[in-house]
Parts: C-alpha cells; structure tokens; sequence
C-alpha cells in the first residue's frame, strides 16, 4: 500500500510474490541476497507493470522494475543527490532553482520504484505527503515571490495523492502570486494507468492550467490501458507531454525510440525531454555513455519529425541545471570528462563511462 494519506496502491512489494510472478534472473536475486540493513529504494510493482513486463520478450521492462545486484555498486561520482537540489530548497520541499520556477515534492511515494530513480534520497522513504501547513508556507513563498509563474509537482509521483487532496492542492498552488500553470509529473498512466478516471481528469481540466508530464521510456509501456488513460484526458482538453530517461539495455537505440515518440504523438502527448542519466548512486548499469547518447540523438533527429522528437539534455553535475545537449553546450572532451557549459556560461564535468 501507500503511505498514509496516499491513494492504495496493489503491488508487489517482496521477493516471495515477486517470484511467483515470474522467474527471477541470477543478478536480480543478488539484490535480495545483499543482506543489506538499508535496503535503499524499495521493490515496487504494480500488476499492470507486471503484466507488460511478461509480454515484453526483450527484458527492457524488467531491467526498469526490478532491482538488480548491480544497484550496490556505488561509483566515486555518484551522489545522494546528484541534481543538487538540497541548496535550493527554499521551503520544506519546495525547491527554487530557476528564476520563473518552483519545484514541489508532494509525497515520496510512487506506483513503481524505477532503478534509475535519481531521488532516491527521497524516494520510497515513507516521509508522507506534504501537509496542509507546508502547503500554506509554499504558498506564502509563491506570494512573496512574482517572478515564479510556474510551480512543478513531483516527488515520487503527485498522483499518489487522493483526488481531494490534489484538488486542494492545485487550486491553492495554482492561484497563488503570480502562478500562470502547473506542470504535474506522473509515471501513473503507465504503470497504474486505471488511476485516471473522469473525476481525475476534472480535477486536473477544472482549475488553474495543468500541464500532465507523463514520464514513458519504452513503447511497449504504451498499452491500451495507456491510451485509454491519455485519450480520457485529451477529452478534458488536457495538455500532455512526455520525458524520458535514455537507459542503457532499455532504449539505447534510436529505433526503439522512433517508436515510442512517434506512438506518443499519435496518442496526443508531445515527446518532451530525452534525459542523460543522472549520477545517483547504484545506477552505473543503467546509465549510456553520454558519446552515444550524443549518436542515437543524432540518428533519432533524421528519422523523426520535429512534431516527435524531444529535446535531449542533462541535468548537469554540481548544480550547473539542466541543459540541453547541442554543439553549443559541449565545450569539449577532456581527460575522460565532457566539460558542458551551463546556461550562465559556467563549465561543469561530466563523465564519459565505458560503452
């Protein structure tokens, strides 16, 4: 289940369900052996997830849901928080980075615990969802700031939330100083995809402009389900974009990626933002060498419109922000480091890992 206050959740949550699921792999039954006290992000699927990981022969979906003993290596330059956040979290959970911006973590929990999760400080760490006071102090902090005109909604995922709750939410959030829009970030129409319902979806069409972010990866997560989920909110005039990690043995591949952005654009929902791997700790397996992250995107802009093809960036080591990875942004190779220039001109490191 949830946390407390959080929408239940049915879902895999331990080794013995997991395996009567579906057979495990030798390096995911080494996660369960560690023997670890601190187990770090905990093992979450949902049997939606469960069911698509079955029909996916390639394993893509499965190296995305369950842990792997790969996640207890921990490299020098992984961090606990590698997006440095922490430094600008101005109110408890809100985060102000960018000048017209906030971030607000909402709840630590999420449907499906991703293995690439770079907040995995956070996540699945039963902190519950932000209460009614901590709500009033973003507020206020939005109030006495009219630069922010954009609040962001995530944690783990804001749809965790009963629908009452993020109603109240969105409508104090939404209205409050100078707040244009919200941008809701979810994985729920993917891997919990019966939680968008017609109350949902008036809830998110009824009040201030919500933008629903729906992070996607493969296009075998795009199910009938799925579309079910999206066409209901498109129906409520709903804005929808995408962002997706590139994962290495996931989609690391600018076929598999034509596919999942061309089904989304035909879905109504425009292909946003293509990540490179953050740095967060256990993660090394999972991440692509940012040189051939720079070849498939590549390959990808000549295969797909411009309507499909979304933006491919990385959230720069140390603080440097997010920034989109073009000829203008990579100062060089040096040392084996990628030197990236920040928005402001800063040049921040970020390492280039075996293929």
């Amino acid at each position: 289940m949830g946390n407390s206050g959080n929408t239940p959740v049915k879902a895999i949550e331990n080794i013995e369900i997991l395996r009567e699921s579906v057979p495990l792999l030798p390096e995911e039954e080494a996660w369960f052996r560690s023997g670890k006290e601190n187990p770090g992000l905990p093992l979450r699927i949902t049997p939606h997830y469960l069911k698509l990981m079955k029909k996916d022969l390639s394993g893509a979906l499965r190296r995305m849901a369950i842990p792997r003993g790969e996640e207890w290596t921990v490299l020098d330059y992984e961090t606990p928080d590698p997006l440095h956040e922490e430094p600008y979290e101005v109110v408890h959970r809100c985060i102000h980075r960018y000048r017209d911006r906030v971030l607000v973590l909402l709840t630590d929990a999420c449907a499906l615990y991703c293995r690439y999760c770079f907040r995995r400080r956070f996540t699945g760490e039963n902190r519950g969802v932000l209460g009614d006071e901590e709500i009033r102090a973003v507020k206020d902090y939005l109030e006495s700031h009219p630069e922010v005109r954009e609040v962001i909604l995530s944690g783990g995922d804001p749809l965790m939330l009963p629908d009452r709750k993020l109603d109240s939410i969105i409508g104090i959030l939404g209205n409050a100083g100078s707040v244009r829009s919200l941008r809701l970030s979810s994985r729920i129409p993917v891997v919990l995809p019966s939680r968008i319902t017609a109350a949902l979806a008036g809830i998110l069409s009824s009040g201030p402009r919500v933008w629903q972010v729906i992070h996607i990866n493969h296009p075998a997560e795009i199910s009938p389900e799925f579309l079910a989920a999206v066409d209901l909110l498109a129906k409520r005039g709903i804005p929808m974009l995408s962002q997706s990690v590139l994962l290495k043995g996931v989609n690391d591949d600018q076929e598999i990626l034509a596919k999942l952005f061309r089904g989304l654009v035909a879905a109504g929902v425009k292909p946003y933002y293509l990540f490179q791997g953050d740095l967060a700790p256990g993660t090394s397996h999972l991440r692509v060498p940012l040189s051939r992250g720079l070849s498939i995107f590549r390959e990808l802009s000549s295969m797909v419109s411009g309507l499909a093809l979304p933006a491919y960036a990385v959230d720069l080591p140390g603080g440097g922000g997010k920034v989109r990875l073009g000829a203008e942004a990579i100062a060089g190779l040096r040392d084996g480091e990628y030197h990236i220039r920040s928005i402001d001109g800063r040049i921040f490191r970020y390492p280039e890992e075996p293929v």
